[in-house]
């Protein structure tokens, strides 16, 4: 009988063990994101909902591990609501050539949060039209009611990413370099 407790305790154990470090994906109704940047003439915005990934999420004691998120979006579903401006973007992104941005976790992120509330830097690679550089990027985020919500801001240079910044009517409107990425992704 002492055996059959004994087995049983460790399957229960290891069944926690596999709940509190998980993987998680992408909810598509509660993520989003946009780009903002300028012109010579206004601001514009691009945005999508459209957004797939998987991460892993480890609860220990008083702190949550966040590690391996890989997040992808298809470059052509970033709109506006101009359909000739959706068309320049998106021949500057090059999406026939590279139909994806994307964005893999390097290093582990380990906070320790308040509540369920939590703030930190998550670093990894950056893909856009091809190019890939390192980023870190600072987070806001909410491990409430089984689900993880992470938000954040990056700004970025088009020409970082070998990206020609959009012209229009021959050159007389011209896209500025700098652009600012926001995001808000629920995962579970």
């Amino acid at each position: 009988m002492r055996r059959i407790q004994t087995i049983l305790l460790l399957v229960a154990s290891s069944l926690f063990m596999v709940a509190e470090g998980q993987s998680i994906k992408v909810v598509q109704g509660e993520s989003q994101m946009s780009v903002e940047g300028t012109s010579t003439i206004h601001d514009w915005e691009m945005g999508t909902s459209s957004i797939n990934g998987v991460a892993e999420l480890s609860k220990e004691a008083d702190q949550l591990e966040i590690t391996n998120t890989k997040i992808t979006v298809k470059s052509a579903e970033l709109k506006s609501d101009n359909s000739g401006m959706d068309e320049k973007a998106h021949d500057a992104l090059n999406v026939k050539k590279h139909p994806t941005i994307t964005f893999t976790q390097t290093e582990k992120l380990t906070v320790k949060p308040n509540g369920t509330k939590f703030s930190g830097t998550v670093r990894g690679n950056l893909t856009i039209s091809g190019k890939t550089k390192a980023v870190a990027i600072p987070v806001t985020g909410d491990s409430s009611q089984n689900k993880l919500k992470v938000s954040g801001k990056l700004d970025l240079k088009m020409t970082q990413f070998n990206i020609d910044p959009p012209r229009a009517m021959l050159g007389a409107i011209k896209a500025g370099d700098e652009i600012t990425v926001s995001f808000e992704v629920g995962l579970k």
